[in-house]
């Protein structure tokens, strides 16, 4: 028995050292915070070295934290709520998995009384994000994929959201309200929706949080990687644009961040 413990043991440090080394990679500490002057000298691709979807969206929600406007999001929203109901689905699952002593340290975790009234409103979202990081592993490879693509997404509309200093009526414009439809893995459908919605209030947290030269510059390098064509579609005033476009910009931005920063 005690040598299953100190495997166990083994098996934890390992799991929070991982962790911590996913959240030491956050945003802010890859975008040079200098004006645009001397940015325009710089190699920006120092943000191409790639940041973990999961770290990414466990760095965003501590930075979501500290802006209010997250939180509003999170409020009005009831993404608390929904993710609190939604964990239920995962414990199971990571029974099924074999693996649920990953989520035994809390029992806790389906307090939802807790939760909704904790000082820490975001803090049911990383403890949500956590198991699903723990068993992600033991489900079929499709199924990780679907959820890892709806966090990528979420997380990248999200960042370029906040970096621009949207609102948070504006953000939820971009919410997913109704699961996304994946018929050969129905179970697997509200997780999808929860981890982009997720996202997005990770991203825009990360967003939201840096500094102005770190907004303007991660732009510029958005911007560097557009092609041609795209950056001529958005020229012009940003102000004179339609809703419509405007929600094309963000929607390409998002994808030209997923696809230059986050390793899926």
């Amino acid at each position: 028995m005690s040598l299953l413990k100190g495997y166990d043991d083994v098996v934890e440090e390992v799991k929070a050292k991982e962790i911590a080394r996913r959240r030491a990679l956050a945003l802010r500490n890859l975008i040079p915070d200098v004006d645009s002057a001397v940015a325009t000298s710089m190699r920006m691709d120092i943000l191409g070295k790639g940041l973990d979807v999961y770290g990414f969206i466990l760095n965003g929600i501590e930075a979501a934290q500290r802006v209010q406007e997250t939180i509003a999001v999170v409020r009005s929203t009831r993404l608390l709520s929904e993710s609190e109901s939604a964990l239920a689905a995962l414990k199971e699952t990571a029974e099924v998995a074999k693996v649920s002593e990953a989520v035994e340290g809390g029992e806790s975790i389906m307090e939802a009384e807790r939760f909704l009234f904790a000082a820490n409103v975001l803090g049911v979202l990383t403890t949500y994000v956590g198991v699903w990081m723990s068993i992600a592993g033991a489900w079929a490879a499709a199924k990780a994929d679907i959820l890892t693509d709806n966090s990528a997404s979420g997380a990248s509309r999200g960042v370029v959201l906040g970096g621009n200093d949207c609102g948070p009526h504006y953000v939820s414009q971009f919410w997913m309200f109704s699961n996304p439809s994946y018929p050969a893995y129905r179970e697997v459908e509200p997780t999808a929706r929860n981890m982009y919605n997720i996202g997005l209030v990770a991203g825009y947290g990360a967003g939201k949080s840096l500094t102005r030269n770190q907004k303007g510059n991660l732009f510029r390098y958005i911007h560097e990687n557009m092609t041609n064509a795209t950056r001529g579609m958005y020229s012009g005033n940003f102000k004179d644009w339609t809703l419509k476009k405007k929600q094309d910009y963000y929607i390409d931005c998002g994808a030209i961040f997923r696809a230059n920063v986050l390793a899926d």
